[in-house]
């Protein structure tokens, strides 16, 4: 007998919305003629959006939507224009909505539907432009209900509307008549799809970036490193214990992106490392990464991707990104792998040879991961002047270096040394010009440094 009854009841509920709605003058108009409906202040005005019409909105509305960086928490409304609300979404890439209903009185039904013009033509007419639908058979479910839609590649629009409504009848209509429930309106910026700016792996250099001294250097060992066999380590906590990248012109962007992987040794809990972003006048922090909360010992981190956008951030011709390390002794040490920048405005980065070559960079060829450097590895070494067309002058501080070996960018060995010394000058003004690599071997450890004979 109550089935029968539930059955009864729930078949009245749907005929009395259906003539609801059929009774309503602005029911079965066609999308052009929506176009030109009067909207609630009573205006007409054929080039605008159509505006829904909902009966009444105090049994079922929206109470938040969230969309990237949308985060709406809104009341009961028939209609709610929150244009003045926006997000930027990418072409070619898929995002989650999150909606949160709220409801007064129980509906046997709930209809969610969000369109975007993509061809901002006005209305949601268009093909793809019903992003996604939803109904959910709840008496009094308010539990946030998740879709996900990707953005069209190449739309060939900038700013457009999104409509989201959330109704208590089957229909998918972005300027229907309802007999109750609400609709939003929110502007979308679309951004183009993500172009790559750099990528840096380290297995054949430095790849442009600059190590800050003593405290950083690029290492091998397939441990550390996500991909290959070589990774760049900074450790401690030291003016040198950073490593910062090539510059960069970012001019242009609205979007610009930083991915990278990492694998830490030693850190103790609480003990840190930073990425940093330059606008041409000083470092802001932009991800910050703590060991014991974000982040282990002995295996990689990979964070969430770091998106900066023009609107908070200076994209010029003398951007930069430096990572930094913050420990507190020479065996607490990040190694970070895999560095990839993207943009949507795509500027090439200037070549490896422009770049300004940091005297004290350095290649340790041959780290332990479970050992930490012999004395002679830390030893103070200086190459100056850098570059340099006739003489280049070694010091070295605690030398116990077993020999000494200047190869060039082609492999060739033009210089070695078995000679301990302090201070050493080389005459290179026979050489081809070009970037050249300084080996000091000690113990089966080589550390690398380089300058350039113009």
């Amino acid at each position: 007998m109550k089935t029968l009854y539930f059955t009864f009841f729930t078949v009245l509920f749907l005929v009395i919305q259906v003539l609801v709605i059929s009774a309503n003058p602005l029911s079965g108009l066609t999308p052009e003629e929506n176009k030109t409906t009067k909207n609630i202040a009573g205006n007409t005005n054929p080039t605008s959006y159509c505006t829904p019409y909902t009966i009444g909105s105090n049994y079922m509305f929206i109470n938040r939507v969230q969309l990237n960086t949308i985060n709406n928490i809104s009341g009961s409304e028939e209609y709610s224009d929150f244009t003045s609300i926006s997000t930027e979404l990418m072409e070619n890439q898929t995002y989650t909505v999150v909606i949160t209903p709220g409801l007064n009185i129980p509906y046997l039904i709930q209809e969610y539907a969000i369109w975007i013009d993509y061809n901002g033509d006005g209305d949601f007419y268009g093909p793809g432009e019903l992003v996604w639908s939803k109904h959910r058979y709840s008496h009094s479910n308010i539990t946030p209900i998740a879709g996900s839609f990707t953005v069209p590649y190449s739309t060939a629009q900038t700013s457009v509307r999104m409509r989201i409504s959330l109704t208590p009848f089957l229909s998918s209509n972005p300027c229907g008549v309802f007999s109750n429930g609400e609709v939003e309106d929110y502007t979308i910026n679309l951004v183009p799809e993500l172009e790559e700016i750099g990528a840096y792996y380290f297995e054949t250099g430095w790849d442009g970036w600059t190590d800050g001294g003593s405290d950083c250097a690029r290492v091998t060992s397939s441990t550390n490193s996500y991909e290959g066999t070589y990774s760049i380590r900074i450790r401690d906590n030291s003016v040198s214990s950073n490593a910062v990248s090539p510059t960069l012109d970012l001019t242009g962007n609205t979007l610009v992106t930083f991915e990278f992987h990492s694998y830490a040794i030693s850190m103790e809990n609480g003990e840190d490392f930073f990425v940093e972003f330059y606008d041409g006048s000083t470092y802001e922090v932009i991800g910050h990464y703590v060991r014991g909360i974000d982040f282990n010992n002995g295996s990689f981190f990979s964070p969430p991707r770091i998106d900066l956008y023009a609107a908070s951030y200076n994209f010029n011709t003398n951007n930069k990104f430096r990572i930094r390390c913050d420990a507190s002794s020479n065996n607490d040490k990040i190694f970070f792998d895999e560095v990839i920048i993207k943009g949507n405005n795509v500027n090439p980065p200037p070549a490896a040879l422009s770049m300004a070559v940091n005297n004290e960079a350095q290649d340790i060829a041959n780290e332990s991961t479970n050992q930490s450097l012999t004395k002679s590895s830390n030893a103070e070494i200086n190459l100056y002047p850098n570059p340099t067309s006739a003489i280049l002058n070694l010091e070295i501080v605690d030398n116990d270096f077993e020999n000494i070996t200047v190869i060039s960018s082609s492999g060739q060995v033009v210089f070695k040394s078995e000679a301990q010394f302090e201070k050493l000058s080389i005459d290179v003004s026979q050489y081809t010009s070009g970037i050249y690599f300084v080996n000091f071997i000690s113990k089966g450890e080589t550390v690398t440094k380089r300058f350039i004979k113009n």
